[in-house]
């Protein structure tokens, strides 16, 4: 039987909908270029989650009865393995990652399929690229994770940025800020997922000293001679506060820049990464990440954490996520601030002695970040990867978007579907 071109799996969960909502979207603006299934456990809800995607579409002449289910269950190995074998690519909706990612990631290589997910857990995806990068490029298979608002837009978006600065570029400052018009919600499955991540965040440093030598090799790392500072507090030129942002972007930008210095020769971009946060929403995440802190160390902390996360979260994090209405009433922007110099260096790993002496700002504009945005990004990078395979660097392997996508035409397969790349400004 063929496979079909892109499996999703978890498309009755929250983000799932979106993600198939893309899909109905994408087929009506370009045609069936690609053939699909969803997948998941209860195929009275998946049928019923197509008719709902396919509303939110706003597209009445689709026969969604003509969409193939596949029964998928994480706690039933055999039929995850059942279902990768039916997709040349699987795009896993079904989180939190650390629970249910790597079995599925496990059956993919197994059936030599290609993984795309939407993971921003930081300890799974380095785990994930550790375990699995050797035996993923022996199989010539693409296993990209984090392909949703954690973290291809930015990542992207530095190597977008990094194509535009017509020197050498050194460093880039991220600052992530959005408009929420009818409020700013979450859905519960992100605050799981930052509870167990913190509780586990220990773990991280000896999986990094494996990581590295293992997939990178033992390698020294550049250190450049102008570093960029990491600020508690950032305080731009309209008297913007920022906070650092506590997502996976500046980790997963770290191992695309490291994969590039060590595979590629090329210099790798420092990066810090910030978030828009008001004065009086400071005070309040002062107060939820003290008590955060102590909670999350004891098992019966966390179950408070997870069983009540809008009281913890000052509203911030619900079940059942923002409504339609606040999604469709919301959206973000990156902007990027990179400094470099002006004349491209002979030697891209040269250490000049003169501070870098050139600018540019870029900006990444689009919907909601946390489901439209994740949704169109995980669909363009499997459009992309489906139509574009000979594009990817090497053969294979666990790779982030950044080092992925680097010499595909994904910034314009998004900024035809709602998020815009633009340069601002370069001197």
């Amino acid at each position: 039987m063929d496979k079909f071109s892109l499996v999703i799996f978890g498309s009755s969960g929250y983000t799932g909908i979106y993600v198939v909502e893309e899909i109905f979207r994408y087929l009506a603006k370009h045609g069936p270029k690609f053939t699909w299934a969803v997948a998941g456990r209860n195929e009275v809800k998946l049928r019923e989650c197509l008719a709902t995607s396919l509303d939110y579409a706003g597209i009445r002449d689709y026969d969604i009865s003509s969409v193939e289910i596949i029964n998928a269950d994480t706690n039933d190995y055999d039929s995850l393995v059942r279902m990768a074998k039916k997709a040349k690519i699987l795009i896993s909706c079904v989180g939190p990652y650390r629970s249910f990612g790597e079995p599925v990631v496990k059956a993919c290589i197994e059936s030599r399929t290609d993984y795309i997910d939407f993971s921003g857990e930081p300890q799974f995806l380095e785990e994930i690229q550790m375990r699995y990068y050797d035996i993923a490029r022996e199989r010539n298979l693409y296993i990209l994770p984090s392909c949703g608002f954690d973290s291809l837009p930015c990542d992207v978006g530095v190597e977008f940025t990094k194509s535009k600065f017509p020197g050498t570029l050194d460093s880039v400052e991220t600052f992530l800020s959005g408009s929420f018009k009818k409020g700013l919600k979450a859905n519960s499955a992100t605050w799981d997922c930052i509870i167990e991540g913190f509780h586990h965040s220990h773990e991280l440093r000896p999986l990094r000293r494996k990581l590295f030598p293992q997939v990178f090799g033992d390698i020294q790392q550049f250190k450049s001679r102008y570093p960029i500072a990491r600020r508690v507090l950032y305080r731009d030129e309209n008297s913007k506060l920022y906070i650092p942002f506590l997502g996976s972007d500046r980790s997963v930008v770290k191992r695309s820049q490291l994969h590039s210095y060590n595979f590629f020769n090329s210099r790798p971009v420092q990066m810090e990464a910030y978030t828009y946060m008001p004065m009086k929403a400071i005070f309040q995440a002062l107060i939820s990440v003290a008590l955060f802190m102590i909670m999350v160390p004891f098992q019966f902390g966390r179950k408070l954490l997870h069983d009540y996360p809008s009281f913890f979260t000052w509203g911030l994090f619900c079940r059942g996520g923002p409504s339609r209405d606040q999604v469709l009433n919301s959206s973000f922007e990156i902007i990027i601030k990179g400094r470099g110099w002006k004349e491209r260096l002979a030697d891209p790993l040269e250490q000049p002695t003169i501070p870098p002496d050139g600018k540019i700002i870029t900006r990444i504009t689009g919907p909601n970040p946390g489901y439209p945005t994740a949704a169109i990004s995980a669909l363009c990078a499997g459009v992309t990867l489906l139509e574009e395979r000979d594009k990817l660097p090497g053969s294979g392997g666990v790779l982030t978007p950044g080092v992925a996508f680097a010499k595909t035409s994904i910034v314009d397969r998004l900024s035809v579907n709602r998020i815009k790349f633009d340069v601002i400004s370069v001197s």
